[in-house]
């Protein structure tokens, strides 16, 4: 199963997640909640942004461009109402791990919203 996870914090993210892995799943990790993950995932950025970001020109090469959905973004950039809509399946943030219930459905998909909205409240930096 695929799950969109937002990470918040200082640090690099490989990092803030080992507390969480289980590679290979070989069961060695009680806290695990996955045995593998790819920033970005299958499905590329996804955090919506308030305004596009420009992008950098590639040695020159290429011409700049905007994103409107990137991997990382600041706080005060991500576009809030887009995230609080569809908020990830699960977040990290200070090392705590909440999440979801797999499949939620009305009151559970709404209970999760109250509380990633309460959660993210408390982010302040980097997401």
């Amino acid at each position: 199963m695929h799950m969109f996870l937002l990470v918040a914090g200082d640090g690099n993210i490989p990092d803030l997640l080992e507390p969480f892995a289980d590679y290979g799943g070989e069961g060695t990790n009680p806290n695990a909640k996955f045995d593998w993950f790819e920033i970005g995932g299958r499905f590329g950025p996804s955090l919506s942004l308030k305004q596009p970001r420009q992008l950098r020109r590639f040695f020159g090469l290429l011409p700049g461009g905007t994103a409107s959905c990137v991997l990382n973004a600041k706080k005060s950039e991500v576009d809030l109402q887009s995230l609080l809509a569809n908020p990830p399946a699960a977040l990290l943030f200070q090392g705590q791990w909440s999440e979801s219930v797999i499949f939620a459905k009305s009151q559970d998909a709404e209970e999760w919203r109250k509380e990633f909205t309460r959660l993210f409240e408390q982010i302040h930096g980097a997401v």
